[in-house]
């Protein structure tokens, strides 16, 4: 019935933290989001258990396959001949796959997972065979373009990085030849919103269980060469499980192929080839959680990468600049978000890049509060404070916090300077109502700023009585 051809190859079907991946690049040493649990998945034990959990038909398991079912119906441009299910766990999806007249090919790194799934397929009592390979997702031993269709069911939200997730597409890419379903978790959801919350308060440990907008999944599957064709939510705005049907973009073969987040190599070392190399001489400045680096490709840009924490606070950020965009707010006192890109340092957020006039990087509030020499127009303050808190107000956009190391005073020429913040965009409250509703958003606005005068009152306390305290 089921022929296994078991080949060497590292793990993929993991578990993992909130860690990003290393700067060496090969499947063998990714950081700890690819690596570090592995063995939990490759023992016959957990495989045991993983099938009593996954194999039964619960209904959860039913819608499962009924989105994957309308996804092939509407990605697929020809009847598929060639399937690949990775990773296939226990294959619990055979049920469907061979009712078919696929040839299937089973894949996990899991060598306990394909045991129990050569028992499922023996079970079956199909007329339709299915082949066993142990692989790496990463980095399979199939030739280009093997498969008409390409299943990748529950991995997804196992990495928070966004580069891992962009590899493993690239990957399919590579194999797929008409179509792959995929599934991923949406954070537009009551039970993501939960977990959210509870973890927020600290009533439970935080599971392996990372959620990403919907423009953000689009713009990964862009990135490593698919189009987004149709979604299918399994209980749309409760549950976070959403399903795919992507289609190779013509002519977009690799990751990081067109937009903003496209790179060439810039380095023959192949631990760090189709990375952005960054280092200490394109080093703008640090902050409590990010470095901020000169983009080495667009002087107009730059990219900040976490060393200190996981991407939770980036990630929230980047949806929230995403809100923005939809609602087509001016980049006047914001930089534009223009995407992720990899970098030998981890996943990195490109950002348009502050400069004066005279193209020098603009100094922060801060750093002019410090040294007052610096700045000659400490007459114009007042009503570059009212504009940017006019700003705000306006188009109803909320920060975290106001303070003067965020904000950078641009020097212009010809026209009125102005005052620019750079971090802490959005809300991190579980349930961010506040990020929807303009006047929720102005009613804290109003108070945070009326905070940040009050500190300003104290370090410039000769300008007191101007009215941008009142």
């Amino acid at each position: 019935m089921s022929n296994t051809d078991q080949q060497s190859g590292s793990g993929h079907r993991d578990q993992d933290d909130n860690s990003t991946p290393s700067q060496e690049s090969g499947p063998a040493t990714l950081g700890a989001e690819y690596q570090n649990v592995k063995a939990a998945f490759d023992s016959t034990d957990a495989a045991s258990k993983y099938a009593e959990r996954k194999n039964a038909d619960s209904p959860r398991n039913l819608l499962e396959q009924q989105a994957i079912v309308a996804c092939i119906e509407r990605g697929c441009r020809q009847a598929a001949t060639t399937c690949l299910d990775i990773p296939c766990g226990t294959f619990r999806l055979g049920k469907i796959l061979l009712d078919g007249k696929l040839q299937v090919t089973a894949s996990d790194y899991s060598s306990g997972m394909l045991e129990e799934a050569t028992k499922m397929a023996d079970s079956l009592r199909s007329d339709h065979g299915v082949s066993f390979s142990q692989q790496d997702i990463m980095a399979t031993s199939f030739a280009d373009q093997s498969f008409d269709l390409i299943i990748c069911n529950r991995l997804f939200h196992h990495y928070s990085a966004s580069d891992t997730r962009v590899r493993v597409l690239t990957e399919l890419r590579r194999l797929c030849r008409d179509t792959l379903v995929i599934s991923w978790f949406d954070s537009f959801s009551l039970s993501n919103a939960i977990r959210r919350l509870k973890h927020k308060i600290g009533y439970k440990r935080q599971r392996d269980r990372y959620a990403i907008s919907r423009s953000q999944f689009r713009e990964e599957a862009r990135r490593a060469g698919f189009e987004v064709v149709c979604q299918r939510a399994i209980r749309r705005f409760i549950s976070p499980q959403t399903y795919a049907a992507l289609r190779p973009l013509e002519g977009a073969p690799d990751a990081e192929n067109s937009g903003p987040a496209r790179r060439t190599p810039t380095a023959s070392d192949a631990n760090t080839m189709g990375k952005v190399i960054l280092n200490d001489s394109l080093l703008i400045g640090t902050g409590l959680h990010r470095h901020c680096f000169q983009d080495p490709e667009h002087s107009d840009r730059c990219i900040k990468v976490v060393f200190n924490g996981n991407q939770t606070e980036t990630r929230r950020e980047q949806q929230y600049y995403q809100l923005l965009k939809r609602r087509n707010v001016p980049w006047t006192c914001l930089p534009d978000y223009r995407g992720t890109v990899a970098t030998n340092l981890g996943e990195g957020a490109i950002f348009d890049l502050v400069r004066d006039f005279d193209g020098t990087v603009s100094r922060s509030l801060q750093e002019y509060i410090d040294q007052p020499d610096l700045y000659s127009e400490w007459s114009q303050l007042d009503n570059l404070l009212q504009d940017l808190k006019d700003y705000l107000l306006h188009h109803g956009i909320v920060t975290m916090t106001i303070k003067p190391k965020n904000i950078l005073l641009q020097r212009l020429q010809g026209q009125p300077d102005r005052l620019v913040i750079i971090d802490n965009i959005g809300c991190s409250e579980p349930f961010p109502l506040i990020s929807f509703f303009k006047t929720l958003a102005r009613r804290k606005t109003r108070r945070r700023f009326a905070r940040f005068e009050a500190r300003l009152r104290e370090v410039l306390p000769g300008r007191s009585h101007h009215n941008a305290w009142s």
